[in-house]
């Protein structure tokens, strides 16, 4: 498809169990090749084949992929897409210190490091960090 702006974006349109048409975006032109596109669509056309609704699949497997980072990929990936762009660049600083003295100098570092998410309660706050919003 291509936006009155010129911009190109990769569309799959198919239609699920039902007679309406459903849309999952693949990608801007430029950031993927048009091959690249074909190779997702036959993924997806593959799911489709099995049964499977390739939106839910994918949100599926994108919630999976987060709920199985360790805490320290999570708090890095945090940082990333919410404090970068919401908070000035020295409380950023100052939230990155505290991961990194708090992973070298706790008695467990590479098991905090390592242990997933889902499995720790209270991480942030041990950290100082007000981590309330999720990244989804």
């Amino acid at each position: 498809m291509v936006h009155p702006s010129g911009r190109k974006t990769y569309y799959f349109v198919y239609r699920y169990k039902s007679s309406k048409k459903q849309r999952l975006k693949i990608g801007v032109h430029g950031n993927i090749t048009c091959e690249t596109a074909r190779e997702i669509v036959r993924g997806w056309a593959g799911d489709l084949a099995r049964g499977l609704d390739p939106k839910e699949h994918n949100k599926k497997q994108e919630t999976d992929q987060k709920h199985s980072l360790s805490m320290e990929a999570f708090l890095r990936l945090y940082i990333e897409k919410y404090k970068k762009i919401h908070n000035k660049q020295n409380t950023v600083k100052n939230d990155m210190y505290k991961i990194n003295t708090f992973s070298e100098n706790h008695p467990y570092p590479s098991s905090l490091g390592k242990k997933q998410r889902s499995g720790i309660s209270c991480g942030n706050q041990a950290l100082g960090i007000n981590a309330r919003y999720e990244l989804y």
